[in-house]
């Protein structure tokens, strides 16, 4: 893989600190003499247009020629280790004869996660990130995304993002409200667990009702077109929390806003059936 001086690509303007880690990535493969990588993508909220300095991280997902062996994945380890501090590299590697297959959560592969390389089961393998992949993969190395022969299928997208709502989402909410159970409604919490949550599941409510996967800005202005009154309000505050607007928030606030996010998961299944 060449590395060609900073990283920019064609017709993308990478954030500074974005273009800093993959200028680093690259070079540590360059230096680890690494020629079994046929594509490298950024995906995330880089690809989406949405990336927050200090508050995202930067996801790639990267082809390989073959399935990886022991050395491969040895040389691998050493360079993500070197690729400390933030925002996380973090991201999937996949056999390219893997490509075509349907993703799924069973599908082994080398990942790293929260700047940790790990081999297994990799959350990442869904039908969510394969359709952001296609859609709005951008290119570092390689063919472009939608040319990769990716298998984009709208029946998995719905039961997938469904399945996320009701599993992931659920527990998350009865956590938050666990933990503001402790808190007094004179205590305040971070604001990020408003925009974390929110955000994200109008991100699901947004692909079930459109198809289309957008990024968490993106989907808080879908969903204000869709509300009106309080909710309204729950979602300007997950904005400007996603935002770096406000940092704090009311116990009260996080309780209304998991209820909101109960409401919209409700809507969103409904709309699935």
């Amino acid at each position: 893989m060449t590395v060609r001086g900073r990283t920019e690509p064609e017709g993308i303007a990478l954030p500074s600190s974005v273009a800093a880690v993959v200028d680093r990535y690259l070079a540590h493969l360059a230096a680890h003499k690494v020629d079994f990588l046929r594509g490298v993508y950024l995906l995330g909220s880089v690809a989406l247009g949405d990336y927050q300095d200090d508050r995202s991280d930067v996801d790639f997902a990267a082809v390989t020629d073959h399935p990886l062996g022991d050395e491969e994945i040895a040389v691998l380890v050493r360079v993500h280790a070197a690729m400390t501090g933030s925002p996380c590299f973090d991201g999937f590697y996949i056999a390219a004869d893997r490509l075509a297959e349907m993703p799924n959560s069973d599908l082994v592969m080398a990942f790293v996660q929260d700047g940790q390389f790990r081999i297994g089961p990799s959350f990442e393998a869904n039908p969510a990130t394969w359709h952001l992949w296609t859609r709005h993969g951008v290119v570092l190395k390689g063919p472009p995304a939608d040319e990769l022969g990716l298998i984009l299928n709208d029946v998995a997208l719905r039961r997938f993002e469904t399945a996320n709502l009701g599993t992931y989402w659920r527990d998350w909410i009865g956590r938050m409200r666990a933990l503001m159970s402790a808190s007094t409604t004179t205590d305040s919490a971070d604001a990020g667990i408003v925009a974390w949550g929110v955000l994200g599941v109008a991100r699901i409510a947004c692909a079930l009702a459109t198809g289309h996967i957008v990024s968490k800005t993106d989907a808080g202005r879908w969903a204000l077109t869709e509300c009106e009154g309080q909710d309204s309000k729950i979602l300007e505050t997950a904005l400007a929390a996603r935002r770096g607007e406000i940092r704090t928030v009311s116990v009260d606030a996080v309780l209304e806003a998991l209820a909101f996010m109960e409401e919209m998961i409700e809507g969103a299944g409904s709309q699935a059936e």
